[in-house]
């Protein structure tokens, strides 16, 4: 009886606040990983990952009864950030020598076969190659094509348009940013909570015929945002 009250209490209190708090995170027998960061004021960010592209976001959350209701909202961010750092080299040739090397915008780690090509300002094509397995490649052109500009593509990251001076020896190093991709902006999704504490939610995604099961989705210390 002492626990029936008091699971009652806790949910009553559950539904009354309408507040969730905290990143909870539930993992399939595929290892696909998707995580809710209840954040203040009824907002929430997520994070899924599995076979395919990441994807993360933002949204609004709301709590009736026991059916939790999350509306996502438009792109939240990007993992990583894009930058990159020239060193300059008098030319007293004709030819231009650009030494690059291309890293992961998250961890440092060399990137191997990028797509590196080369354009002059006119954004006539002048060249290009690939990146060897240390994320490096040496690019060389004649002083007459004038290259202004590299453009850097690679699957499943952003593609990178640098601009860099004409006619010049440089050492380059760029960083480049994992890609996401984003739940499409206003989808709402809907859970039915079986059960709330504050190590685990148990719910499974409605309507019943989607997911008929209850899946846990456990507290961690690690935030999505």
């Amino acid at each position: 009886m002492k626990n029936l009250i008091t699971a009652l209490i806790f949910f009553c209190a559950f539904k009354s606040f309408g507040q969730l708090s905290g990143n909870y995170c539930y993992e399939d027998f595929y290892s696909t990983q998707f995580c809710i960061d209840f954040l203040s004021t009824d907002s929430f960010s997520y994070y899924t990952s599995g076979c395919g592209l990441p994807k993360e976001g933002i949204g609004t959350y709301s709590v009736v009864k026991d059916t939790l209701t999350l509306l996502f909202a438009t792109d939240y961010k990007k993992i990583g950030i894009q930058s990159a750092s020239t060193k300059l080299a008098s030319n007293f040739s004709d030819t231009i020598i650009l030494s690059i090397q291309v890293l992961d915008a998250l961890d440092d780690v060399p990137l191997p076969f990028v797509n590196i090509l080369a354009e002059d300002s006119e954004s006539r094509l002048k060249g290009g190659d690939l990146t060897n397995q240390n994320g490096e490649a040496i690019l060389k052109f004649s002083i007459n094509d004038s290259i202004s500009h590299l453009n850097f593509s690679y699957l499943g990251y952003t593609p990178v348009s640098l601009d860099i001076p004409v006619n010049m020896n440089q050492n380059i190093q760029i960083k480049i940013a994992r890609s996401l991709l984003t739940i499409e902006s206003g989808s709402m999704w809907k859970y039915e909570i079986k059960t709330l504490s504050r190590k685990k939610i148990r719910m499974r995604r409605l309507p019943i015929e989607f997911q008929a099961g209850f899946d846990i989705y456990k507290r961690t210390e690690t935030s999505t945002h």
